[in-house]
């Protein structure tokens, strides 16, 4: 209510200052219409000055007030000509040079009064020209001559009319008075009426802070008002928006970590079981066959491996995801980095009958970068290659150079990746168990070349597959 009452009076008073300078401004102009009003229709009852007295048909040109001075009028051509007169032409003049004309201007009116100005030269007769256009549309001028004797130097216009005073005077009175009760009741209405649209979309704003705040996050403000309190409308719908969007990441990171942590836990103790036994077997001696001792050495030894090589993918994971890891940045040839990547894998893919179509730019492109990490996250592809796609796959290596950036794409001709997972490869563990068990990798490989080609401002990406091949992933690297 307090707040209520701060706005209405702010709104009243405020209001009202305005619609005060707004009445003294009017009074004023209506004495400025009045005062005009008078000089109007004084001119109108007295008309001496050509301005007041041309009309396109100058033919029919009312001079007697005029003549009632003994003046008269001349109507000039375009050559100056005299070509009409109206009244008693006292002088000789047949047509005029334009300094002439000039001349003629003697005579104005200051405040109603009409005035002669000082003459250089005593003159028996005054007068005063104003060009215009006949009904022909022909150029003229208007000349107005007075005996100089017959024009005081200050002429009174006739005063305004009585008449038209004792009907205007009670008249002005009356409305002046209703205005101000008007103003009055406007002022108060209009401030009522500013209150409640001010104070409904503050009530609004303000229920939905209290619901947010008791952790509701599902309010929305829908009202309409004045751009300032849209604006505020949404803004906050926007900050509802956001926070709803970030609890719903808040909890997908969180289920992930949770299925993450599972599938870890499952794929630590699944060959950790299988060591157990083993070992306990070894040490209790129940294996007495030397070659299924070695076997169960080796299985002891393979399973060690794979353990230790998830613990060090996941390490590595979490080392990238953390902002204040730091690359090791170097200048070198990218296009050699891809040379010795390849020949590290070139065995390995020739073992599995998989053939490496390798087009690489015969020139030098040095970039900014850490090589163990870009080493470790180019071989990731390439491996993922190799060992998920059944033997006789072709495998394309291919670097493209464009003038802004280079492309790097590995792809394949192989049995290709479900659509299921297509959108969330890069992901943790995404393929099911089944087939992290069959492929014997950690399910992090592909997660952690995305992390390092981001960590260097690079994209990973998976791209559509083409006719002749199912798999392609795509390394975006700007060039600076």
């Amino acid at each position: 209510m307090k707040n209520k009452r701060g706005i209405f009076s702010s709104l009243i008073k405020n209001h009202t200052l305005f619609v005060l300078s707004s009445v003294l401004l009017s009074l004023f102009l209506v004495f400025v219409f009045l005062f005009k009003l008078s000089i109007d229709l004084k001119d109108s009852n007295f008309k001496v000055l050509p301005s007041q007295l041309i009309q396109a048909d100058f033919k029919r040109i009312d001079s007697k007030q005029v003549e009632s001075l003994d003046g008269w009028i001349e109507i000039l051509d375009e050559n100056n000509k005299v070509i009409y007169i109206k009244g008693n032409k006292l002088d000789n003049k047949e047509s005029y040079t334009y300094e002439e004309i000039l001349d003629l201007n003697d005579i104005s009116i200051s405040n109603g009064v009409l005035q002669i100005k000082d003459l250089k030269d005593q003159k028996d007769i005054v007068g005063f020209s104003k060009p215009f256009k006949d009904s022909e549309g022909n150029s003229r001028i208007c000349i107005v001559k007075y005996p100089a004797n017959k024009v005081k130097s200050q002429l009174v216009l006739n005063s305004f009319p009585e008449d038209i005073e004792k009907h205007i005077l009670p008249n002005i009175k009356v409305f002046v008075a209703l205005l101000l009760i008007l103003l009055i009741l406007n002022i108060f209405l209009f401030s009522r009426r500013i209150s409640k649209k001010i104070g409904e979309p503050l009530n609004s704003i303000t229920e939905g802070i209290n619901t947010m705040s008791k952790g509701n996050y599902d309010v929305k403000l829908h009202f309409e008002a004045e751009e300032e309190f849209i604006l505020i409308r949404d803004a906050f719908n926007t900050m509802i928006d956001e926070i709803n969007r970030s609890e719903r990441e808040k909890a997908n990171i969180e289920q992930q970590k949770n299925i993450m942590l599972a599938d870890l836990s499952h794929d630590i103790k699944t060959p950790i079981t299988t060591i157990l036994n083993y070992s306990k077997a070894l040490n209790d001696g129940l294996i007495e066959d030397e070659d299924q001792k070695h076997r169960y050495l080796n299985t002891i030894y393979n399973k060690t491996l794979r353990v230790n090589e998830m613990v060090d993918d996941l390490f590595q994971l979490t080392k990238l995801e953390s902002v204040d890891y730091e690359l090791n940045l170097n200048r070198e040839d990218f296009v050699e980095l891809l040379r010795r990547i390849i020949s590290e894998h070139y065995n390995e893919a020739m073992e599995k009958d998989i053939s490496m179509d390798i087009v690489l730019p015969e020139y030098e492109i040095f970039l900014d970068f850490d090589q163990v990490l870009i080493s470790r996250a180019i071989s990731n592809i390439i491996v993922n290659g190799i060992k998920h796609n059944p033997r006789g796959t072709k495998l394309r290596i291919e670097l493209k150079d464009y003038k802004d950036k280079i492309i790097l794409e590995i792809g394949d001709n192989g049995k290709g990746i479900p659509d299921s997972i297509r959108g969330n490869v890069f992901e943790v563990f995404v393929t099911g168990d089944e087939s992290r068990r069959s492929t014997k990798g950690t399910g992090l490989g592909l997660a952690i070349s995305k992390k390092i080609f981001e960590k260097h401002g690079w994209k990973l990406e998976l791209s559509n597959p083409r006719k002749d091949e199912k798999t392609i992933f795509s390394m975006i690297i700007p060039i600076k």
